[in-house]
């Protein structure tokens, strides 16, 4: 119940024409961060910023349950000179995000994650909200997790972030596998050492160098 009553907000957005984002970010610490922009044309709310943000203020309050504000998710009003709309976003722990996230649980009838050695595992298929939505939209999924590309669909890449722009026609299916090997950082104490070590042989060829010297001007004279 939860989660329909959180995603009756996107669907308010998406019959009436409008662009959403779906973001999400997984950290060093492999939380996941989840952020949902929808965006709809300032003439499809009102005629006045005050209208605007009245009519934003209720959508936000349609989708949030009173038993249990929000199912969690931060809410966030949106007031542009031309698009007005809402951010919703929650940070999850590594264990909470594949049966907590309101997108996947929503709109998927399949997904996964897995984390398997080094390797990140993302798949989602059978997007099921085509049918709650209208003809006019714009939904785009943003991936973001540093690492080597092992294999992926997505349309397009931009460093660590990888995107899929979900049309009605396509059978969508998200599919992203990463190396998340972290790099190798050498401690402080590492570091101290190599730096003593260097300092020392520098020493020691200065030392090396003036003995040198000394025996050759005492040779000369």
């Amino acid at each position: 119940m939860k989660l329909k009553r959180l995603f009756l907000l996107i669907i308010i957005f998406l019959i009436t024409g409008c662009s959403v984002d779906y973001n999400l970010t997984v950290n060093d610490d492999y939380t996941f961060e989840e952020s949902v922009t929808i965006l709809q044309p300032n003439s499809l709310w009102g005629s006045s910023q005050e209208e605007i943000s009245r009519q934003v203020y209720w959508a936000l309050v349609f989708a949030r349950d009173e038993t249990e504000p929000a199912y969690f998710y931060r809410q966030e009003k949106i007031l542009g000179d031309s698009k007005s709309g809402a951010k919703l976003s929650y940070t999850f722990s590594k264990d909470e995000f594949k049966s907590q996230s309101a997108f996947l649980k929503s709109c998927f009838s399949s997904y996964d994650v897995l984390f398997q050695g080094n390797k990140l595992y993302l798949t989602a298929g059978g997007f099921k909200c085509y049918d709650l939505l209208g003809d006019n939209y714009d939904l785009r999924v943003n991936i973001n997790v540093q690492g080597q590309t092992i294999s992926g669909n997505y349309n397009s890449k931009n460093n660590n972030t990888y995107t899929w722009v979900l049309k009605k026609e396509d059978d969508v299916i998200i599919d992203l596998v990463v190396d998340i090997t972290k790099e190798e950082v050498k401690s402080s104490d590492d570091k101290n050492l190599i730096i003593g070590i260097i300092i020392g042989v520098i020493i020691l060829l200065i030392g090396v160098a003036l003995v040198a010297y000394k025996k050759i001007k005492d040779n000369n004279n």
